[in-house]
């Protein structure tokens, strides 16, 4: 017999989970940005930053069993995953 409750629980540890290493990365980022005087690496460590907090205020909340994560909370996801990654590209193909 398994407990209902459990695996709700279990997605929200892992939405916080994601939260954490998004800010570990944007924190990285800011770090690197900031001493390689590289405008566009500090742009994505703001961007997964404000991401990670982000995921941590909503994807960490419990929901009531048989409903899911939010569809805006999963676009605001992609859209930041992929803005960050769109400015890592460009701050590392751009000549400096």
């Amino acid at each position: 017999m398994t407990d209902p409750g459990l695996q709700p629980e279990r997605t929200a540890l892992a939405w916080r989970r994601t939260a954490a290493s998004g800010a570990t990365l944007g924190l990285f980022l800011l770090h690197v940005g900031s001493t390689q005087a590289s405008p566009g690496i500090v742009a994505a460590g703001v961007v997964a930053v404000s991401g990670s907090v982000l995921l941590a205020v909503t994807g960490g909340r419990r929901r009531p069993p048989g409903t899911g994560v939010s569809p805006v909370l999963l676009r605001a996801t992609a859209t930041v995953s992929g803005a960050t990654s769109v400015l890592l590209a460009v701050s590392v193909l751009t000549p400096h």
